[in-house]
């Protein structure tokens, strides 16, 4: 975030004076905030990010016109962001990305001049946790990618063995733990599949020993991190890429994942399922096949179609394609976010 110090006077004061009570009330929401999953660690942490976003808008308090202040992630930077439009009169805007454990949600949607959610799933979230029906600053907004990064690649025969890809962080929500069963299934059904699983995480031990007790050290590899150019190698090779997420046991949950759009993008043919926004980027049959959450039976069938099923494999990666130039074009987004903003500003 960088030094947020500068101004005239005392800039060792962490609180700006002038406005006492809207400080106080500021540092009673933030302190008595509701969450859903570790809640005093979240606390300690907000107070924090009250200091921060008071030295801010120490910062910005006698710049003419006002800043305004945008935050991704209704955690961190988003208090920061609100606590610093507060104090110095400023507006803020948030982007939303469907968290399961949102911090100060309530006055940070009240206040904003505009909150932005990555899907219609997350809107209704939004709303349902901060217990209202509707908020008139309340815009959907998809994310993007370049396209101009991930050319469509052309038709071929799925290799032998099946290249079955995953790309995301090694955590719960992401489902690996599911996909690595359906990779078992695959094997009982003596379909010959090979799973890259690409990433890292807090799950990599619990994964190591899935694949261990499912006897998979030759049809499974966790390969770890890797940069952007290999995992485009790795998703030109590919047969079929799958995501099997899911709700983590904590309530964490994905919003609609980028490396979707990726292999939508490239032309894999894509194995999901029905969780958070996944069903708006993938309608099933048309853009790709989904499975319920936690279903390894489902996920493996799903695989196997694809693989044997040329026609099928070919309308959902073209129909893929040209869903996340529609929607997912990162210029197009960040032409909506834009205007949005335009219209605050001006």
């Amino acid at each position: 975030m960088g030094e947020l110090v500068g101004g005239d006077g005392d800039e060792s004061a962490p609180l700006e004076g002038r406005r006492p009570l809207r400080t106080a009330g500021t540092a009673w929401r933030v302190a008595t905030a509701r969450y859903r999953d570790q809640a005093a660690r979240c606390r300690a942490r907000g107070l924090l990010q009250l200091l921060w976003g008071a030295r801010l808008a120490f910062r910005i308090r006698t710049e003419r016109p006002k800043p305004h202040l945008h935050a991704q992630f209704v955690d961190a930077a988003s208090t920061v962001a609100w606590v610093a439009a507060r104090l110095a009169g400023a507006t803020f805007s948030v982007t939303n990305h469907t968290a399961y454990n949102p911090y100060v949600l309530e006055p940070k949607l009240a206040e904003a001049a505009r909150f932005f959610s990555i899907s219609e799933f997350d809107r209704d979230l939004t709303l349902a946790m901060a217990g209202r029906r509707e908020a008139r600053n309340l815009r959907v907004v998809y994310q993007g990618i370049d396209l101009g990064r991930f050319a469509f690649r052309p038709e071929r025969e799925p290799g032998d063995p099946a290249r079955v890809l995953a790309v995301a962080a090694l955590r719960e929500k992401k489902g690996h733990h599911i996909l690595i069963r359906a990779a078992a299934r695959l094997r009982d059904r003596q379909i010959e599949a090979k799973l890259t699983i690409v990433g890292e995480g807090p799950e990599r031990e619990r994964l190591e020993r899935l694949v261990s007790e499912h006897d998979l050290a030759d049809r499974v590899d966790l390969v770890g991190a890797e940069p952007p150019e290999r995992v485009r190698e790795r998703l030109g090779a590919a047969d079929v890429f799958v995501l099997a997420c899911t709700t983590a046991e904590n309530g964490d949950l994905d919003g609609i994942p980028i490396s979707l759009m990726e292999a939508m993008a490239v032309g894999v043919p894509v194995v999901s399922t029905r969780v958070s926004g996944i069903p708006e980027l993938i309608e099933d049959g048309e853009e790709g096949l989904l499975a319920e959450p936690d279903d390894a039976d489902g996920i493996a069938e799903r695989v196997a179609r694809l693989v044997a099923d040329k026609d099928l494999a070919e309308r959902v990666r073209r129909g893929a394609r040209r869903k996340v130039e529609r929607r997912h074009d990162l210029e197009a987004s960040v032409d909506a976010l834009a205007r949005e903003l335009r219209e605050v500003i001006a």
